[in-house]
Formats: structure tokens, sequence, C-alpha cells
């Protein structure tokens, strides 16, 4: 029996009977309700499918970083929970055919933060993430880690799974994101709209600076290859010259940052490397495609 077995089978355990009580973050997991996740370090070290399977049977899954503040959560959760001797630990983040790095649910890297270039094009198939200067290494999936889990936090609301709950709001937010594959569907702000409408939402609006950062942590990206505009995600904002500006889901355009544009459709852009005039702004398009957007829905 591997030597990290009895440790897992507690974790699960604990986790379990916690979290039937709580309904949602499991035991000794670190509760950032902000942003509706819940990170949980667990002292274990063992291998990448080992590791993914014990975030599963927790209702979760191996932590996907999306931002720099996901990053820094990741950190604490390790600091506080792994012994002193432990500096790195599994995160969800693989090599795709060793070309490229990918979530590990085949959705493609919004953020990333390995160490160098070399780092990103080793050929080891698995990521950890070194909690002594935050970055990222390669990694064998076969050697024993120790590994992150993340959780969606609803707070005791019901959000659909995929969505996140937002406490400030009360709604469900959910991000259409990129499958790495060789072709990338693409939407116009009427059929990401339809998208939303099949899933009982609509297109997000937004009411104010709270629920526009929200907004933008979700949708964060890092592309570092100076196409990160074009990674920006469709919101529900629209302006036309007969009807002025509005949102597809009929609420009041009472939040504005469009920076006095009328266009078809907007954007948020959230990258490290697209930052500056697009950082506090909608980006505005007329007749564009996009690969990402982002739809708003009560709780159910």
């Amino acid at each position: 029996m591997s030597n990290a077995l009895p440790r897992i089978i507690f974790v699960l355990w604990s986790a379990i009977f916690t979290t039937t009580f709580a309904n949602y973050c499991p035991n000794g997991a670190f509760d950032y309700g902000g942003l509706g996740e819940c990170v949980l370090a667990v002292d274990a070290p063992t291998s990448f499918d080992m590791a993914q399977a014990t975030c599963k049977a927790l209702g979760g899954q191996l932590i996907q970083i999306n931002s720099e503040t996901e990053n820094f959560m990741a950190v604490v959760a390790a600091v506080k929970t792994l012994s002193g001797t432990q500096t790195t630990a599994l995160i969800g983040v693989v090599n795709k055919n060793n070309q490229s790095r990918i979530n590990a649910d085949g959705t493609v890297l919004n953020y990333w933060r390995f160490a160098s270039a070399d780092e990103y094009s080793k050929p080891d198939g698995c990521t950890v993430l070194n909690f002594t200067d935050f970055n990222w290494y390669s990694a064998s999936c076969a050697t024993s880690n120790p590994f992150i889990c993340a959780f969606s936090d609803q707070g005791g609301a019901q959000c659909s799974s995929g969505w996140t709950f937002n406490e400030l709001t009360g709604k469900c937010y959910y991000l259409q994101n990129v499958l790495q594959n060789d072709s990338i569907p693409m939407y116009t702000r009427s059929t990401a709209e339809t998208m939303c409408q099949s899933m009982g939402a609509h297109l997000a609006s937004i009411h104010s600076d709270a629920e526009d950062i929200f907004i933008r942590n979700l949708a964060a990206t890092s592309r570092k290859d100076e196409m990160c505009v074009d990674w920006g995600v469709v919101i529900g904002a629209t302006c036309s010259e007969t009807e002025g500006k509005t949102w597809t889901d009929g609420s009041p355009f009472n939040y504005d940052l469009t920076d006095g544009e009328c266009a078809e459709s907007y954007t948020i852009v959230n990258d490290e490397h697209c930052r500056g005039s697009l950082q506090n702004i909608w980006d505005s398009h007329d007749n564009f495609k996009y690969a990402r957007f982002v739809c708003k829905k009560d709780p159910q």
C-alpha cells in the first residue's frame, strides 16, 4: 500500500463528513468566498492520477489557476497546510502531446506563471506550484507531490455545475472558455446570447464596480502572445442609434464603462499584457466574433 494512501483516506473521510453539514467547503479548506472558491492543500504526496481522483472524490478538481490572485490563494493554502519540508504541490496543468500546456480539463491556459520558457517547454507531463517563489515548474506525473484541490463555494446558493456564485450580487455566472483543439468555436454577440438563453441565462449585465471586478477576475488571461485583446469576454451590453445603450437581459443601463463608444458589442479584457487603457473600460466592437463570453442568471 502506498504511504500516501492512509493519509488520502483520512482526508476524504474528514472532508466528506464536514461537507455534508457545511454544504460547500470541505474541512480544512480556505474559503475565498468573494471569488466563489475554496482551496484545499493536501499533505499526502502522491501521483497526478491519484491527486486528481482524490480532488474529484471530494467534489472538486486539481486547482486550475486563472489569475495572480488565485495563484496567491493557492500559495497561502499550501504554506498554511503543508509540512515545512515541502516546497511544491501539484496543480491542474498538464502537457498536451509535448507541444503545449493546458488545463487538466482540456481548456486553454488563461494564465500561467512558469519560472522560464524552458520550464514551460519541458517534456514532463505535469506541473507543480513552488510556494517559495510562487512560480510553476514541470514535473513528472508519476512523482509523488502534495496537491491542491479547488471547489466551487456557492455559500449555500444553488448554482448549476460550472457556474460561480457572487455573494455581492446574489447571481450565478458562467464563463464560456476555450478547449485546446484545432477548431475553436466563435460566436457573435447574438449567438453568444442564444447560448446563454439555452442555459436559462443572458449575457452578463454589470451594475457596479464590484460586479465589473468580479467578472474581470473570472475572465482573466495571461496570453503572452500579443493576442490578448482577442481573448476578451463578451458581455450583454449593446448600443444602437435608435435605442441607445441597453443590456440583453432588459435590466437598467445604470453602469457604463463604454468610454462613450456606441457599438454592437463590448468585451472585458483582463490580461497583464493588455493593461493600460483597456483595464478600466469595455472594449467596443462591431460585427465581430468571439471565442469567450460570460452568462448570468439567478440561483436555482
